[in-house]
């Protein structure tokens, strides 16, 4: 039986790993996923079905809050390039 198992791991297959072009090709801003918790307050407010509903997108919301507090902050300028939203 050893030789039947030296046989099989000697033969390659052809399948799975990475192929060159396959899969959606990457964005030049593409968005990367980050997790953060918030205060209780935020949360409720952020859950509401108020806020669900005047808010069209919320990832859009939360990165404009953070943009305009880092530029207020003087962490980034307001000339920084901000990627577009697709």
């Amino acid at each position: 039986m050893p030789e039947n198992r030296e046989a099989m791991e000697e033969k390659k297959s052809n399948r799975g790993g990475k192929r060159e072009g396959a899969g959606r090709p990457r964005q030049e801003n593409s968005k990367k996923q980050m997790a953060m918790k918030l205060d209780k307050d935020l949360y409720d407010v952020f859950y509401s079905s108020e806020f669900l509903n005047a808010v069209e997108n919320r990832g859009r919301y939360i990165n404009s809050a953070i943009r305009s507090a880092m530029i207020r902050d003087g962490y980034i300028s307001e000339e920084v390039t901000r990627p577009t939203d697709s």
